[in-house]
């Protein structure tokens, strides 16, 4: 009985039930093999993006406590309230830059309407670093060793910012829209050469740029010879109409390059939002920021 059970008449596997055996297998370790890179590229995307909201954070707290106290109450920055003009309606652009260039109020990219200044509670490079970026970083050496500086463990500085500063009312002194702007490895102490790019300046005809007002692409041109703008998808490019001192802020959703012609290259750019109808294509600057990561609107600064 005991010789003609199911149990003693079974087999062992084949080599054909084996192989596939085998093979299943090999398809799943490769698919948990493929998701640790994949895991990997996820939280450096998610530490970048917990990095720059928190820097743009610690640049709202500083600059709302500067708005009120320094500038409101005490009038320690006059610089900046005259930097807005005297037009009426939305006034110029003001870009507060501490970290870019501390003595020195030269134009965003050399445009003019786009005045960059300091503020007065960073009047020295050691403040403004400390102010300006965020300082939960540290320097590491090849081995893996804090560098000590002095005694103290350096602080990277990889994330800083630069403020906008808007008054949708030129006539209202202490009311101005506020827009962060937070860079990831951006050099820190003055403006790097080819750092900002402008595009439709009548100044240089070799980098131009095409678009249809509402709609939400963009075309750059440049020599093959000029440097490349550092733009991507997921980077940002700011446009700036003189006439109507519009600025707004468009993150790039694809890009495409054409290099027809050995003379010129062509950057076709999707963006995500829709150009506003108040940007003049005759009159407008495209102006690329290298190591922009992102922007931040945030809620206006007020008087109170």
């Amino acid at each position: 009985m005991i010789a003609n059970s199911p149990l003693a008449r079974r087999r062992g596997l084949t080599l054909t039930e084996a192989l596939v055996a085998m093979f299943v297998a090999a398809i799943g370790m490769i698919s948990l093999l493929a998701l640790f890179p994949l895991g990997a590229l996820q939280m450096g995307q998610a530490l970048k993006d917990s990095r720059c909201t928190e820097t743009a954070m610690n640049a709202e707290a500083l600059l709302r406590t500067h708005w009120r106290i320094e500038m409101i109450e005490k009038g320690n920055d006059a610089g900046i309230l005259t930097s807005f003009g005297t037009s009426t309606g939305l006034s110029d652009p003001v870009f507060l830059d501490p970290i870019g260039r501390l003595n020195v109020a030269t134009n965003i990219a050399g445009v003019t309407g786009l005045p960059r200044q300091r503020i007065a509670t960073a009047s020295t490079f050691a403040t403004a670093f400390r102010q300006c970026s965020l300082l939960d970083d540290m320097t590491f050496d090849p081995s893996g060793t804090p560098v000590l500086t002095g005694g103290r463990v350096e602080r990277a500085g990889r994330y800083n910012w630069m403020a906008v500063l808007q008054r949708p009312n030129n006539g209202i002194a202490y009311e101005a829209n506020l827009t962060v702007l937070v860079f990831d490895g951006r050099a820190a102490g003055y403006v790097a050469p080819n750092s900002e790019l402008v595009y439709g300046d009548p100044s240089n005809t070799n980098r131009t740029h095409s678009f249809i007002a509402g709609g939400s692409s963009i075309q750059l041109r440049m020599l093959t010879t000029d440097p490349r703008p550092q733009v991507g998808k997921g980077r940002w490019i700011a446009l700036f109409t003189p006439t109507t001192r519009l600025l707004t802020f468009h993150r790039v959703a694809s890009l495409s390059e054409d290099a027809s012609t050995a003379a010129q290259t062509r950057l076709d750019i999707e963006l995500q939002t829709p150009i506003p109808a108040g940007h003049d294509p005759a009159s407008c600057r495209a102006i690329v920021f290298a190591g922009l990561a992102e922007v931040f609107e945030r809620a206006p600064l007020t008087a109170h």
